[in-house]
């Protein structure tokens, strides 16, 4: 094992030993979840789910599943503000339409957990929250009559795609599921929540558009694994054929390159900052995607990607700002950004920008202890031990833990050494100048830090 490997596990166990992370008092603690159904007037039920948690720092976050009769309705988690309900209660109602079609018997809420701006996450809540529904309605299984597929040029030489569905369902149907596959990849897939027109008796419609842009891969472009659900969560068969067609342009896109990628940091009264990642892109043709991994001190804040047109700030140059505010309440330490690149209207993805680049939120720049005790940020001790933080500490969990640590308690350990100059005379002979040799030592082993 590296000695700076070594160095960062060894304060970081010392850290875990004596309980100095900043965030541990801010673990939210879920005290109530309840479940009320109600019935409307025109035989749905609505049901809410109230979550309420204690929590020092704001509540931001729900993570549940709710199951039916059939299986699993919907789960994973979102961010959502909670209202503060009294010092330090935080709750939230999230409320949910049970179609009179869907299926009778118990509806329940599993796996519920929160998480607050720090960050941190609950435990789950011990029990399921459930109740019975019973209408009387029963649903049949949906039944797709005809899919088409038209494609229109357009005045920029685009091409509209417009994929219509005819279904038979006794109940309203509202779910798509396809799948559009375009020459060279997957353009979408997956399905979503979406009312379809009633055209009378159990006849429903929908039509869904998709542009394609002018500079896209000449070829087939075909929606395959289509199929509907109902109100009554009951699913089609999948459509027998691929419908598709052929697009054909003069364009020819090519890969687009990352030039540059910046992040700033802007810190506002409140004491929250806001994360600015700027992306320049170039490309013959218009950028519109962005791939990204936001991670924190505590790991993976965000990743994936996502469709956003860039403006082109230049001939063939595109770019793009996103910003993502981090609370005041969340860890302090670094904030990067990592596997960045983008991708064009011509379905070509640039390779991943080779840095990684980040900022530190919530610390100043230099070390609380060693500032007061040397007088001055500017002194050589506390360049020594800032590289220390940057270079030997920093980008593994120990050494994060540490630092943590190191931010919980140190600044009234510094109040108070700057009191007086016995103090600081004392601490900086017996403590800081012996860190700081130790720590040239660690980072740079060709030399030392001199008194």
């Amino acid at each position: 094992m590296r000695r700076r490997e070594l160095v960062a596990m060894t304060l970081g166990s010392w850290a875990s030993a004596v309980g100095l992370r900043s965030d541990d008092a801010d673990v939210p603690e879920i005290v109530d979840v309840r479940l009320d159904a109600t019935e409307l007037t025109n035989g749905d039920t609505e049901l809410s789910l109230t979550v309420r948690a204690e929590s020092k720092s704001p509540v931001n976050w729900l993570t549940r599943r709710l199951v039916g009769p059939n299986g699993t309705i919907l789960g994973g988690g979102y961010e959502i503000p909670y209202d503060e309900v009294d010092d330090g209660v935080w709750e939230y109602t999230e409320s949910r339409t049970i179609s009179k079609w869907a299926p009778d018997g118990e509806y329940r809420y599993e796996n519920v957990s929160v998480r607050n701006e720090a960050q941190e996450e609950s435990v789950e809540w011990p029990d399921d929250v459930g109740t019975t529904i019973e209408t009387g309605y029963e649903a049949d299984e949906p039944v797709l009559e005809d899919v088409s597929l038209r494609a229109d040029s357009l005045e920029a030489e685009d091409t509209e795609l417009e994929l219509t569905l005819e279904a038979e369902s006794n109940a309203p149907v509202n779910w798509l599921t396809r799948r559009l596959i375009g020459p060279e990849r997957t353009i979408l897939g997956g399905g979503y929540e979406v009312p379809f027109d009633h055209d009378g008796g159990d006849r429903w419609t929908y039509a869904e558009s998709r542009t394609v842009s002018k500079w896209a891969p000449n070829g087939s472009y075909a929606y395959e694994t289509v199929s509907v659900r109902n109100e009554g969560h009951r699913e089609s068969d999948e459509w027998p054929d691929p419908i598709e067609t052929t697009i054909e342009t003069e364009y020819v896109a090519e890969k687009p390159v990352i030039e540059d990628v910046t992040i700033e940091s802007t810190t506002d009264a409140n004491g929250d900052t806001r994360l600015d990642l700027t992306v320049r892109a170039t490309s013959n043709a218009p950028v519109n995607w962005l791939t990204r991994r936001l991670v924190g001190p505590n790991g993976t804040i965000l990743g994936g990607g996502y469709e956003i047109p860039y403006d082109e700030v230049d001939d063939g140059i595109w770019e793009y700002t996103e910003s993502r505010t981090i609370s005041r309440h969340a860890p302090t330490g670094e904030y990067r950004y990592e596997s960045i690149s983008v991708r064009n209207e011509g379905h070509l993805e640039s390779d991943d920008w080779p840095s990684e680049p980040s900022v530190v939120v919530g610390e100043d720049d230099h070390c609380f202890i060693a500032t007061a005790a040397c007088g001055t940020p500017d002194h050589q001790h506390v360049g020594t031990l800032r590289r220390f933080r940057d270079e030997t500490l920093r980008g593994n969990r120990p050494g994060e833990a540490f630092i943590r640590a190191y931010y919980a308690v140190s600044p009234p350990i510094a109040a108070w050494i700057g009191k007086t100059r016995i103090r600081r005379s004392l601490v900086r002979r017996l403590i800081v100048s012996p860190a700081a040799k130790l720590a040239s030592a660690i980072t740079s082993p060709e030399s030392t830090a001199d008194d």
